[in-house]
């Protein structure tokens, strides 16, 4: 009889675990990532076209006065969302680009970004794959 019932409780769980997993996940708009990543070569296209833009570099400032691309803002990882709100940028329209050495802390401020709102933002990645001109 006890084995019965261990058997009995056991499917029971197998079966109410894979009816759990067997809903389908659809991504919607609220799941599906806001943060698009951008190449060097289709950047210096958006920056070309003197397009709308926000360029903003999340290195330190002794990073960012050793060379940094033209026309980027300075505003640290650590700030971000803050600098961010201070520029008074829309959240829904204002294309936010942002870049710092290897690409670990764009990505970085693209999440916390996207956290705070922000719904056009690319993601450069790191200064060290740009192969164009660097301002100091």
């Amino acid at each position: 009889m006890k084995q019965y019932l261990t058997f009995f409780l056991l499917a029971a769980t197998v079966l109410l675990l894979s009816a759990c997993m067997s809903k389908s996940w659809t991504p919607t708009a609220e799941t599906t990532p806001v943060i698009k990543k951008l190449l060097p070569d289709k950047a210096k296209e958006l920056f070309g076209n003197n397009s709308s833009y926000v360029l903003i570099d999340v290195r330190e400032p002794y990073e960012y006065a050793e060379g940094h691309i033209p026309n980027a803002v300075n505003i640290p990882l650590s700030g971000i969302v803050k600098g961010v709100n201070d520029l008074g940028l829309d959240k829904e329209s204002s294309a936010i680009v942002v870049y710092c050495r290897s690409g670990r802390r764009s990505a970085e401020a693209a999440t916390a970004l996207s956290n705070a709102g922000y719904k056009n933002l690319y993601d450069l990645g790191g200064i060290i794959d740009w192969p164009y001109e660097i301002e100091k």
